[in-house]
């Protein structure tokens, strides 16, 4: 994910952004709403 972030920071046309979007969905949106759960528990 820092990785991606790093990217995007240095992307001043939005090709970047399109070309990581669909990741950024598919597998850290999930990965922060279980985060949110969990800190909930606590």
């Amino acid at each position: 994910m820092l990785e991606i972030r790093n990217q995007l920071t240095h992307d001043y046309d939005g090709e970047i952004v399109k070309t990581h979007c669909q990741t950024i969905v598919q597998t850290y949106i999930n990965k922060f709403e279980e985060f949110q759960a969990w800190v909930e528990k606590l």
